[in-house]
């Protein structure tokens, strides 16, 4: 029996075969929770407006505050960060973009000494850089999966020296302190593959409430994405 409101989907794997419900949004659930409980409710993150707006996390969670706003920054990023975006690279997903990405960053990364994350947004552009920054480069060469998440940090910072190449599970959640990690390179804008079985789903259901899904779900799942993988 199929419930609407749900995606249903599989996923496999060499040695496995695994199927899959998801909800599309937890907002009524979550909603009871809160009136359940009572008190006040506060929510933080450095991540959660899309050009001040907090309308996408509030609407999937189901809230209605009584007050948001948000907080300049304390960090000095003109004069402490500097932002790059090469131009004339191939085309994401096309052929030689490896290659590209490889010749061009290999000299950033030998003068900033490693202490680089490079991001991917897929699995196959994550093990292909890795395997051809490990032809090329003179420092350690670190790769997601290799053995685990914890494991992988702790040798980075261990090393001083080092670029981990990763993808999804590096791009929120990690705080390497010091000057450990002082570059971060992100591959494309980290759109969700379009063939993301929630995603679609999401997708369908923007569309079926009259609603633009680009503008209404990819993007701001997009810019959040960006400032989760920036703020490493």
């Amino acid at each position: 029996m199929t419930i609407t409101g749900y995606s249903y989907w599989y996923d496999t794997s060499p040695r496995h075969f695994s199927l899959h419900i998801t909800p599309l949004t937890v907002a009524d659930k979550f909603h009871e929770q809160v009136e359940m409980k009572g008190g006040a409710w506060i929510f933080t993150s450095a991540t959660l407006a899309v050009s001040d707006d907090f309308g996408h996390f509030t609407s999937r969670l189901g809230l209605v505050p009584k007050k948001q706003f948000s907080l300049p920054s304390p960090f000095d990023y003109p004069s402490q960060a500097r932002l790059c975006v090469p131009r004339y690279l191939p085309e994401p997903n096309s052929n030689g973009l490896a290659d590209k990405l490889v010749r061009m960053l290999t000299p950033v990364i030998e003068q900033n000494q490693g202490r680089c994350f490079f991001l991917c947004t897929s699995h196959s552009m994550m093990r292909e850089l890795g395997e051809k920054f490990r032809e090329t480069l003179s420092l350690p060469v670190l790769l997601q999966g290799e053995t685990s998440k914890q494991k992988t940090l702790a040798e980075f910072m261990e090393l001083g020296n080092a670029l981990l190449v990763a993808t999804g599970a590096f791009w929120e959640g990690i705080d390497v302190r010091g000057d450990t990690l002082s570059c971060v390179i992100i591959d494309k804008l980290p759109f969700t593959a379009p063939d993301d079985p929630l995603l679609k789903a999401r997708i369908e259901d923007c569309k079926l409430q009259g609603g633009d899904p680009f503008q209404q779900v990819q993007i701001p799942d997009a810019v959040i994405t960006l400032k989760q993988g920036v703020g490493r």
